[in-house]
């Protein structure tokens, strides 16, 4: 079988994990995202993409976080310069309150893919849960700068800190 299909396969599984994980009307989406996760599994068990997915089924799908890590990492070790499964890493770092460790992930991601709004949005936004305004604002306005199109994603972002900062000046 052709190993690009289980590329496709991996991301449709991702893709269909993100829905069951954001959208509550979405939950028959873990199951599907289970059967696309077999099928990537059956054409290539260790491709980069096919352990993403399955790390991902497990976060999502199952809360099984220390899973999820072991799959990361797995990826990580055949491609440690992929800014996925690093920011994948942060994402469950987060997750579990390690944020000092999440946002060196984060950051480590932003090295690999500077360009990724994303990825600028995702750090951005764990030093607003931390509470760290000053921060998440500076890296905005550093991704702000470096975008050509302001992303309504960043902008609502920008807003929230903006929002919050004042409040604590205000209170």
């Amino acid at each position: 079988a052709d190993p690009g299909f289980a590329m496709a396969f991996a991301a449709l599984s991702q893709a269909r994990m993100w829905l069951f994980w954001n959208f509550p009307g979405f939950q028959d989406e873990a199951e599907l995202a289970r059967l696309a996760l077999d099928r990537a599994l059956e054409v290539a068990p260790n491709a980069v993409e096919t352990r993403l997915a399955q790390g991902f089924f497990f976060y999502y799908g199952r809360g099984d976080a220390e899973e999820a890590l072991r799959h990361f990492a797995a990826a990580e070790e055949m491609k440690p310069s992929d800014a996925n499964v690093i920011a994948a890493i942060g994402l469950v770092l987060r997750g579990q309150g390690r944020w000092e460790e999440a946002i060196a992930a984060f950051r480590r991601a932003r090295t690999v893919d500077p360009r990724s709004y994303n990825l600028a949005f995702t750090l951005a936004d764990t030093h607003f849960r931390m509470r760290e305004y000053t921060e998440a604002e500076r890296v905005l306005l550093e991704e702000l700068d470096a975008q050509t199109t302001l992303s309504a994603q960043l902008l609502v972002l920008l807003v929230r800190i903006l929002f919050a900062s004042f409040l604590l000046a205000a209170g």
